[in-house]
């Protein structure tokens, strides 16, 4: 049986392929340049991109959102369409 992801999974997943593809582009988007763009602790950054967390704060994900230039608005769309595939 297949484990359903939590909220805060989906939002690391989107948020860290996010920032992988603006590394491909740009070297600066390290871990340690998004924890210090979003005021955040570097490791506590990098485990949630890697697996996410069950109950992430809002702030939380605002900040990261600000740090990788994407709208609350556009994450909630990309959120949308891992949570709901078949727009359910």
């Amino acid at each position: 049986m297949k484990e359903i992801e939590t909220d805060g999974q989906i939002l690391g997943r989107i948020l860290g392929g996010i920032r992988r593809n603006k590394k491909s582009k740009d070297k600066k988007w390290t871990i340690a340049y998004v924890a210090e763009q979003a005021e955040l602790d570097e490791n506590f950054v990098e485990k949630f991109l890697r697996e996410g967390k069950k109950e992430p704060q809002f702030v939380t994900i605002a900040k990261l959102a600000e740090a990788l230039e994407l709208s609350i608005d556009d994450l909630w769309e990309e959120y949308k369409k891992e949570r709901y595939p078949s727009g359910e």
